[in-house]
């Protein structure tokens, strides 16, 4: 979200969307949306996360999890700012910047045809590589006062928790 708010796009909307959180067979329509009767249990037309995003950022956290074929639908999204609700034949305009997050090696899975080939390179224009904490450290005894920090602020105690030696060694 930081990336989101430190950019142009900052007063844009800020939508998320797990990936892994959602069965298969509904990324397609989660991310795109959908008009009543597409399939079994759509009633209603309903607003994908492409369409909330419009103007602003899209993030697909665990993004190695999405099918294929909404995949192919994605890439269209990004290469022309438009695709179709499911059920629908009608192009919605949009101009959204897409976030990615995985924990896979997306150009492992593009080689063994899992991920597109096509939609890596049009999302690997910037990518940031997070090694694992188990990797950094140094890092833990920074994050550990940095959140028990927020956990004083919102419980509103007046003095800061802090940790013993034996703890910030472990």
């Amino acid at each position: 979200s930081r990336l989101h708010y430190l950019s142009k796009r900052w007063d844009g909307p800020f939508i998320t969307f797990n990936c892994a959180a959602v069965p298969m067979s509904l990324v397609e329509a989660e991310l795109f949306g959908h008009e009543a009767g597409a399939f079994t249990g759509a009633g209603s037309r309903r607003i994908g996360r492409f369409e909330s995003a419009n103007n602003g950022t899209l993030f697909l956290d665990e993004i190695g999890n999405i099918p294929l074929e909404a995949q192919e639908k994605i890439l269209r999204a990004v290469e022309y700012g438009s695709f179709e609700r499911v059920g629908s034949s009608q192009p919605i305009q949009v101009n959204v910047r897409i976030i990615g997050a995985t924990n896979t090696n997306l150009k492992q899975m593009a080689q063994l045809g899992t991920f597109m080939p096509d939609l890596l390179d049009r999302l690997s224009f910037e990518v940031l590589v997070l090694p694992p904490l188990r990797d950094r450290n140094e890092d833990i005894p920074l994050l550990a006062n940095h959140f028990a920090a927020r956990m004083a602020m919102e419980l509103e105690w007046a003095e800061l928790p802090e940790f013993t030696d034996e703890a910030m060694e472990e």
